[in-house]
């Protein structure tokens, strides 16, 4: 999973850096079942200024739910 960062990292350092690639970037790592670094990226990714949108919700309510995170997901929802 280090070069889809190294591809994030460097379409963040062309300005071709938007939801679309937040998002490619959660979803990759919920895929390999890497949730808690996925919930890192959407956390991360508010700093930038994006809005989550629906693709976004959905694969970090995957995450919530393979972890047993359910507490956790008023955090999620009501904060973004």
């Amino acid at each position: 999973f280090g070069t889809g960062l190294y591809v994030f990292v460097s379409l963040k350092e062309s300005g071709v850096h938007d939801i679309v690639s937040w998002n490619v970037l959660i979803v990759g790592y919920v895929q390999i079942g890497e949730g808690s670094i996925a919930i890192t990226y959407f956390k991360r990714r508010k700093c930038d200024h994006f809005l989550p949108n629906t693709i976004t919700f959905v694969f970090i309510l995957k995450v919530v739910e393979a972890q047993g995170l359910y507490t956790e997901v008023n955090k999620f929802i009501v904060k973004w």
